[in-house]
């Protein structure tokens, strides 16, 4: 199979799949779900707040903080 047929028909799937899926997360949207989303938003900003923190307290270069972020680990002697 080519590769353009291959990516329509993954367009086409993704498409019916939101077609069907699409309404109901919507109506799944409310009062019930702010709260989960106030909470996500928050430790977002708990998480990138801290890790400048650490950034700038640790004098780390850009490449490290952005590892930090992504979770990854910190092996300095």
């Amino acid at each position: 199979m080519s590769a353009e047929v291959k990516t329509l028909a993954f367009a086409l799937f993704i498409y019916a799949l939101g077609y069907m899926i699409g309404p109901q997360f919507v109506h799944s949207l409310g009062r019930a779900t702010l709260k989960q989303v106030h909470l996500t938003i928050v430790s977002s900003v708990v998480v990138v707040l801290t890790v400048l923190a650490l950034t700038e307290g640790f004098g780390l270069d850009k490449g490290t903080a952005a590892g930090v972020l992504a979770g990854g680990r910190l092996n300095r002697l």
